[in-house]
């Protein structure tokens, strides 16, 4: 993606995120005082007729939570949300644009005017990874607020939500055909 930023759609950016998008006169971040905890949430707003998608986002490097399983707890709030909104968070390795794991929340997206709800996306961070990239992500017009984001390590009893193919196995396994996965 071709990150094309107006100073108007920065303006009200909270420090240490980035907005990405291709069409920045359609999406712009706003703060209101319309919280769930505290005193200010964000807001990633798309215009009337926005047909693209943007995001707000950070990120970190994954070094910290290597071999760890991750759990990213954000309350959000949709307002009239055309397409879908939601929270993303990816797990990068070390090629360019390979994301070892990914939940963008589209299968249980927000759709409409949906009142403030928590929600919590898992992945496996891998011993190659490099980064995690994560927040708001609001395709088409509509108001997606969010609240409240936090990250920590919970235990393998937590399932993943990633949205990414298994992986492969390793080497071939029940070649006689005999065993049965129950």
């Amino acid at each position: 993606m071709w990150w094309i930023l107006s100073t108007l759609a920065l303006a009200q950016v909270p420090t240490g995120w980035e907005l990405g998008t291709d069409d920045p006169d359609q999406y712009q971040v706003e703060r209101s005082k319309d919280a769930k905890h505290g005193s200010v949430s964000v807001v990633l707003v798309g215009e009337r007729g926005a047909e693209d998608y943007a995001t707000l986002n950070q990120t970190i490097n994954a070094a910290g939570y290597h071999g760890q399983r991750i759990r990213m707890t954000i309350w959000l709030r949709a307002e009239a949300v055309e397409d879908w909104g939601g929270a993303w968070l990816r797990v990068d390795g070390d090629t360019p644009g390979e994301a070892l794991a990914f939940d963008n929340m589209q299968p249980r997206a927000l759709r409409g005017n949906i009142p403030w709800a928590e929600h919590q996306l898992v992945l496996d961070v891998p011993k190659e990874a490099t980064q995690l990239v994560y927040g708001l992500v609001l395709a088409g017009s509509g108001r997606l607020s969010g609240d409240d984001l936090k990250i920590d390590i919970v235990d393998d009893t937590v399932p993943v939500t990633n949205l990414l193919p298994r992986p492969l196995p390793p080497k071939p396994r029940n070649l006689n055909f005999e065993a049965s996965e129950e």
